[in-house]
Formats: C-alpha cells, sequence, structure tokens
C-alpha cells in the first residue's frame, strides 16, 4: 500500500470513513433517487400510518451532512482540514510525520484523536519502527468500536498473544511489578483505554472517564499517586495507582 495513505498523524487515510468512495457514491445516488421520486411527498402521505415518516425530513438532513465528510484524497494531497493543527505542527517542524517526534507521548495535540482511534500510539511506534510502507500489514483496528474483545497490547507485542488474545505464559514468564514514572504515562493511558473498551460497549457510553481522560489529566496524577507497572517483555501489559494518605500522621499507602 502506497506510503502516501499515512496521514502526518499516523493514521492510514485508506481506513477513514471519510475516504469510501463507495459510500459516497452510494449517498449521492440515494439523494438524487428521493429527489426524483419526491419522496418527501410519499413520506408525507406515509406519516399518517407510521410516524417514523415525520422524521423524514431529518433524515435526508443527515444523508446531506454525510455527503459533506467526504475527503477525496489522502492528507498528504491536501486531503483533511486545511486548518489541521497537527499537520501544521508536522511541518512547522520539518518532520515527515508524529512519529519522528520524540514528545508524541505527550502531545496534547493527539489527545482528540486518541479518543477516536485507540491505537494512534501503537501505530506511531509502528511507523517509527519500521517505516510507513512496512505498516500497513501490521496495523490494528482504526476507530474504538471497531475494537474486538476486552484488552489489546498497546505495543508490537502479538509474538506473546495466542490467536484468542490470551497471553503465552511461557512466554511471559519474566514479569517484573515496578513503579511507573511520567515518562510511561502515554503507554499506561493507552492500555487503560483499551482496558475500558468493553464496560463502555456494554453501557453504550463511550464518554466514561477512563477514555475521555487526557495525557496531561494523568501526568499530573503522578504528583499525588504512586503507579505500578506490570512489564513483560519490556512492554507494559497492566497497571494500578494508588493515593497517598495519612491516618494519625502516619504515612499510609
Amino acid at each position: 500500500m502506497d506510503e502516501k495513505l499515512t496521514a502526518y498523524c499516523g493514521l492510514c487515510c485508506a481506513n477513514c470513513i471519510p475516504s469510501c468512495e463507495e459510500l459516497f457514491a452510494l449517498v449521492d445516488r440515494l439523494d438524487q433517487m428521493f429527489g426524483q421520486l419526491e419522496f418527501d411527498q410519499y413520506a408525507k402521505l406515509k406519516s399518517a400510518q407510521h410516524k417514523e415518516f415525520e422524521d423524514y425530513p431529518t433524515f435526508l438532513s443527515v444523508l446531506r451532512q454525510i455527503k459533506n465528510l467526504r475527503c477525496p484524497v489522502p492528507c498528504r494531497q491536501g486531503g483533511g482540514r486545511s486548518s489541521c493543527e497537527v499537520r501544521q505542527c508536522v511541518q512547522s517542524k520539518g518532520l515527515k510525520g508524529c512519529w519522528e517526534c520524540k514528545d508524541r507521548r505527550k502531545c496534547t495535540l493527539l489527545d482528540r484523536l486518541r479518543r477516536i482511534h485507540p491505537n494512534l500510539d501503537y501505530h506511531l511506534d509502528l511507523i517509527a519502527d519500521t517505516g510507513a510502507a512496512q505498516r500497513f500489514e501490521k496495523r490494528r483496528e482504526h476507530y474504538v468500536w471497531q475494537r474486538k474483545g476486552d484488552l489489546e497490547p498497546v505495543a508490537p507485542a502479538d509474538e506473546l498473544r495466542q490467536p484468542g488474545g490470551m497471553w503465552r505464559i511461557e512466554e511471559c514468564m519474566d514479569i517484573s511489578i515496578v513503579q511507573a514514572s511520567p515518562d510511561d504515562a502515554g503507554e499506561i493511558l493507552a492500555l487503560q483505554k483499551m482496558a475500558y473498551q468493553s464496560e463502555a460497549k456494554l453501557n453504550d457510553d463511550w464518554t466514561i472517564p477512563p477514555l475521555t481522560q487526557t495525557l496531561p489529566e494523568i501526568m499530573s496524577e503522578f504528583e499525588t499517586k504512586i503507579f505500578l507497572k506490570v512489564v513483560c517483555a519490556d512492554k507494559i501489559i497492566g497497571s494500578v495507582r494508588a493515593c497517598r494518605i495519612s491516618i494519625f500522621g502516619f504515612p499510609m499507602r
């Protein structure tokens, strides 16, 4: 796959819904057909028996808004928002993409994308390791609702997992639990967002705090909390945090 399909932020343009030409061809055709059939008049007629048809004007408005989502060319060829802050930042630094930035894990410009694309940091690490052209066959789910299972690794450690998603215990015997530092915040946050996918899906609520927490917010917690991380094969596969408190003048954790 052409490396030009890799956006400045590390996303694959081909996986973005606005680039789906088949979708927009269908939407255009449907809109034209509704007009030719004067379906608005038919909807008024049917609304006497089926109240749902009263919402036809709203449906048509949504359909036409979908047409406005279309992005005909990849990011690197001028697609996307012209005011994209990420693109402006990358170009101002003379970089090929966010994967070349040493501060990408702490970048607040990427937080909005992280909420929608939970594998963003994994993909940026992958591109940094293998290059934009080689990353496509190893890329993971694009959108948060496409994720399968309760937990996926946040780094390229697939060799430690069985097809069903379970960790191969014999390959993970060398596990350590140590105190985490603010430098681990990005990976811990990504892991947190992976872990809470099942809860969000169960409750149909993608706005729960573990999924909306930003990198600056979790980094601020290091000032008041102790973070522990579970490390296997140099990858963080688990994390817990606890508060420092004192009872009767005795510090406790």
